[in-house]
């Protein structure tokens, strides 16, 4: 079996996109893990930002500059796309977007791996 983590780490044999023992998350083979439950009913207070990259598994409100803002919970940033899911009112639902339309983002902080 291929190890993926750092020698006696427990994310040793958990493969890339996946998330240890993290909890209230979804673990499916080859695919990343999603929300539960619905987003906070409370917007988070944590200072709206332009950067999603730090968003990444945490539930964020996102601004587009076009449209209403929405519930999103990122699992993937490249360069012309942000990839994760978004709540439709009644469930997670997979969905990627340019960054380049977003206005602002705002999420809870994540608590730091170390």
């Amino acid at each position: 079996m291929p190890t993926y983590g750092p020698p006696g780490s427990s994310a040793q044999n958990n493969p890339p996109g996946t998330v240890p023992g993290s909890p209230g998350m979804h673990r499916r083979p080859g695919r990343m893990p999603r929300p539960e439950g619905p987003p906070p009913a409370a917007p988070p207070r944590y200072p709206p930002g332009k950067d999603i990259a730090n968003c990444m598994y945490t539930y964020t409100l996102v601004w587009p500059k076009r449209g209403a803002p929405f519930w999103f919970y990122p699992t993937g940033v490249r360069y012309n796309r942000v990839s994760g899911y978004v709540w439709t009112g009644r469930y997670w639902a997979f969905f990627a977007f340019n960054p380049a339309t977003v206005e602002r983002v705002a999420c809870y902080p994540s608590p730091m791996p170390y």
